[in-house]
Formats: structure tokens, C-alpha cells, sequence
């Protein structure tokens, strides 16, 4: 590689160079866009956990009043 490079022209170099910066920036942006993702996940597990247990809770209501609905149709022979 040192070899290569001490071939290319001051100009050429320079922009060799660019290209490494911009290479290690877009790596930059590539672990923080990963880590922005990583977050989104977090707070959509704590969302829908939430979710699941206010439909658990609407669930027990749905199920007692359908409980009190079966005993009416019992009750009046239904």
C-alpha cells in the first residue's frame, strides 16, 4: 500500500485522502443510523408491551360482561 501511494502525484493523493475521510465518516453515520435503530426497537417493545396490557385489561371486561350475558341466556332459558 505504501508503495502505491508514494507513486500517485501530490494531487491525487490529496483526494485519496478525501476519499478516506469521507469513508470514515459514512462509516460514522452507518454506527449511529444503527444505533437510532436500535433505539426505535427499544421504545416499540416498551410501546407494544404497554399495548398488550391495556388489551389484557379490555379483554377481562369483554370476558366478565360476556360471562353476565351467558348467565341471562341461562337464567331465561334461552
Amino acid at each position: 500500500l505504501q508503495k502505491g501511494l508514494s507513486l500517485l502525484s501530490n494531487s491525487t493523493l490529496r483526494k485519496a485522502a478525501l476519499v478516506k475521510q469521507a469513508c470514515t465518516q459514512d462509516k460514522k453515520h452507518t454506527i449511529i443510523h444503527t444505533t437510532w435503530k436500535l433505539e426505535l426497537i427499544d421504545r416499540q417493545k416498551s410501546f407494544m408491551q404497554s399495548l398488550q396490557k391495556e388489551q389484557e385489561a379490555e379483554l377481562k371486561v369483554a370476558e366478565a360482561e360476556m360471562e353476565f350475558f351467558r348467565q341471562l341466556v341461562c337464567e331465561r332459558g334461552l
